[in-house]
């Protein structure tokens, strides 16, 4: 997503380019690939080391509740926080980020999970019982199975692809959309008087059932978890280090087009399949 928008944008207005190396985890770090895009680009590159794992855990908990006042769910606001006071000290007072490209283009592991279901529900294999399903599954991702778990294990989207399928299959689009986003149970809330049967009713009714998967929940998504969540982190964290951040994706024009249904956005091989061909 910012590549897209580090490819098409004003390079006599934007000139500059931020990104986070976590220098405690591979995993998360794409620094390298970032150089190679801000050189082709022609962009100039600071990359911020972030160390999150060993972040002082009593700064970070005084630092959030400055920003939100708050407990707030979401930890990356640690680290959007740490690269927009980076850019600030560089003078720097207008940023864009590429939030919402993985809602609006079927980004997330678990969109093409529910995509997968859905194919699987309309083939003869789904006459097999869901728990054998599951055991398959189970036998290729965490068993060396023909020796496909070290494969899988070596490609990180195509394992929490797996993964995510595991968790949906045989969930009907109400259903799969529910339980890829509930990631608490009830039993271990602190608070037991908490009122979680409001919560996940007021997050059921921006569902659209009508809507075919995964659309529908990448609809329910933007009006959710986009606004609630990305949006709220990114503009917190940003306007405490008196920067402001613009959200391309999100223009109205951009969602206008994608709110068609008829638009595609993943196939059985790729997700975001418009921008992999603007790019």
């Amino acid at each position: 997503d910012s590549t897209l928008i580090a490819t098409y944008i004003n390079k006599n207005l934007i000139k500059k380019a931020y990104t986070l190396k976590y220098v405690d985890s591979n995993e998360f770090d794409e620094s390298k690939i970032a150089e190679k895009i801000a050189d082709s680009c022609g962009l100039d590159l600071k990359i911020c080391e972030f160390n999150f794992f060993n972040y002082d855990i009593n700064f970070a908990a005084e630092r959030q509740l400055k920003l939100v006042k708050y407990p707030f769910a979401n930890s990356t606001i640690l680290s959007t926080d740490f690269l927009s006071n980076q850019a600030s000290k560089d003078g720097i007072r207008m940023a864009l980020i590429g939030d919402g490209g993985d809602e609006l283009f079927g980004g997330y592991p678990r969109y093409k999970a529910m995509f997968l279901n859905e194919l699987i529900k309309k083939s003869i294999l789904f006459k097999l019982p869901v728990q054998a399903f599951k055991f398959i599954f189970d036998l290729v991702i965490n068993y060396k199975f023909l020796k496909i778990n070290k494969i899988i294990n070596s490609k990180p989207n195509l394992e929490r692809r797996l993964r995510a399928l595991r968790l949906l299959i045989g969930l009907n689009n109400f259903e799969a959309h529910r339980i890829s986003h509930l990631y608490f149970n009830t039993s271990d809330l602190v608070n037991s008087k908490f009122e979680s049967y409001a919560v996940i009713k007021e997050f059921d009714s921006f569902f659209d059932d009508k809507i075919n998967s995964p659309f529908s929940s990448m609809m329910a998504d933007l009006q959710t978890w986009v606004p609630f969540n990305l949006n709220y982190s990114s503009d917190i964290a940003s306007m405490n280090n008196n920067l402001e951040i613009r959200v391309p994706f999100l223009d109205k024009r951009i969602l206008e087009f994608v709110s068609k249904e008829n638009i595609p956005t993943l196939n059985l091989n790729q997700s975001k399949i418009i921008l992999r061909k603007l790019l």
